[in-house]
């Protein structure tokens, strides 16, 4: 699942499933400055147990700095948000990880307010640089991130679309020869079905830059293989009645099919209910089915020549 803002307007891909809403009084809070040091100096961290307070190895954490940008309205300069930059590290045995300096990729030279010309006379745009973090390590959630996942869900089962995110701009607890940042909570989690895939859904690997080019870290691909061996067998897991509501069959389809957007899928689900026009392809449809049904698509897809 992925949300991307375009102008004032978001556009939500759940899977087979896009929908748009309009900007709403649903935007977190303005995060705090981020100055031009601290993006781009090294950082070190940990992650640990939200119990324990151990260091939580092998923790992948997803570094990605951005773009907000702002206009001001009923004038054409454009607004809404893009990813200049992505790294994953991984924490050590102790839970300990370091992000590298990034001063020779990291552009800063956009950050400000500009000033310019438009059809409607001087217009300003500001560019605000930052930069957020989330983590993923199957079995572990980071602490609050469900509450935004199914924060999220309720948005989107009434289309409203919102700026939640599972990145977060760090706290800093030091700055000395670069940045330590305060540690990460995370808690141990056996995810339901449902609650997994929405969570895996969540996770924010997608990285589109200003002319919407992929550029997210090469270690995503790894990821999102790891969700796929983990989600696709429990589809046939599951009690074949066991009912997938349409915003689950969406994650299922973007978290086992992870990519790109299988109309071919969707279509084989859709014939195997026998639901009319299988083939046709709606953005704004809602697909509903069973646990059976995902199972037996999957495995046609698997033994298909």
């Amino acid at each position: 699942m992925g949300t991307r803002r375009i102008g004032c307007v978001f556009l939500l891909t759940v899977g087979s499933a896009m929908v748009t809403s309009s900007c709403a009084a649903l935007e977190p809070p303005k995060p705090r400055h981020v100055t031009n040091a601290e993006l781009t100096a090294v950082k070190t961290g940990k992650v640990v147990d939200v119990d324990t307070s151990a260091g939580v190895p092998d923790a992948n954490v997803i570094v990605t700095w951005y773009t907000l940008s702002t206009g001001i309205p009923g004038y054409g300069s454009t607004r809404g948000s893009w990813c200049d930059l992505q790294k994953i590290v991984t924490t050590d045995a102790a839970g300990n990880f370091t992000i590298p300096d990034v001063s020779r990729e990291l552009n800063l030279s956009d950050r400000g307010t500009h000033v310019g010309e438009t059809v409607f006379g001087v217009a300003t745009q500001t560019h605000e640089k930052t930069y957020a973090l989330a983590v993923f390590k199957p079995g572990s959630v980071r602490a609050g991130d469900m509450e935004i996942v199914n924060q999220s869900r309720e948005y989107a089962k009434q289309r409203l679309i919102s700026d939640l995110s599972l990145r977060r701009l760090p706290d800093v607890e030091a700055r000395a020869d670069g940045v330590t940042l305060k540690p990460i909570q995370m808690q141990k989690a056996d995810l339901a079905w449902g609650d997994l895939w929405a969570y895996y859904a969540r996770v924010p690997l997608d990285c589109s830059d200003r002319m919407a080019n992929d550029i997210a870290s090469p270690r995503t691909a790894e990821i999102r293989r790891v969700m796929q061996a983990k989600v696709r067998p429990m589809a046939c897991e599951l009690d074949a009645k066991t009912p997938i509501d349409p915003l689950s069959f969406s994650a299922f389809v973007g978290l086992s099919h992870p990519g790109a957007l299988d109309t071919a899928f969707v279509a084989r689900v859709k014939t195997l209910d026998g639901a009319p026009n299988p083939g046709r392809f709606d953005p704004l449809e809602n697909v509903s089915t069973t646990a059976g049904t995902l199972c037996r698509a999957l495995r046609e897809e698997e033994h298909q020549p």
